[in-house]
This record gives C-alpha cells, sequence and structure tokens, in this order.
C-alpha cells in the first residue's frame, strides 16, 4: 500500500482512507483530486511511488495531507526523455496497476 511505504507521518492517516470522498478537483484540469473541501492549508507528501511505464516513460504518483487531514491524491506522467506530457492512455495505466498488484 503507498501509505505504508511512506513517511512515518503517513500511518496516523491510514484510519481515513476507508472515509475520504473526493471533494473537490484542481481547477487547473490537472489530476489532483482533494479529499478536503477547503485545500488551503499546507500540504505535507506522505508517500510517493514512481512506476516505469513500457513505453519508456514514468508515472508518478503522490499522497498528500492538508493540515491534519488526508488531503488527496496526484498523478503526473513523463516520456521517455523526461518531458512532462498529457495522461497516458487508460489501458496503459491499468496494466502499470495490475502489475503493481501482483
Amino acid at each position: 500500500m503507498l501509505m505504508e511505504s511512506g513517511r512515518p507521518e503517513a500511518y496516523r492517516f491510514i484510519p481515513q482512507i476507508e472515509d475520504v470522498r473526493v471533494m473537490v478537483e484542481c481547477a487547473c484540469g490537472c489530476a489532483r483530486i482533494y479529499f478536503v473541501s477547503d485545500p488551503s492549508a499546507d500540504i505535507m507528501i506522505l508517500a510517493s511511488r514512481i512506476f516505469d511505464r513500457p513505453d519508456g516513460g514514468s508515472t508518478h504518483c503522490y499522497v498528500f495531507s492538508v493540515g491534519e487531514f488526508l488531503g488527496g491524491l496526484d498523478a503526473f506522467h513523463y516520456n521517455k526523455i523526461g518531458e512532462l506530457e498529457e495522461y497516458p492512455e487508460e489501458a496503459i495505466l491499468r496494466k502499470l496497476h495490475l502489475s503493481e498488484c501482483q
């Protein structure tokens, strides 16, 4: 689990996972979603992972807190030469997810 491999501070947020609901999507159109209605408090990254993709790029994701609450998650992608890019096709993400679960 992503949270269990994160910072020591992440453990105290694990009990909140069962109750999270997406409250706000980032206004810029990125993939960040917030589990709190007011994301203006300080953000602390609790855990992060980098997944290598079959096309040579990488997918980065992280979970963060907002104040004392599990705040949300974000994901972004780099192509094989390190440039930030649009999200890959859903099929690529599904393959990555399944390979991580095995």
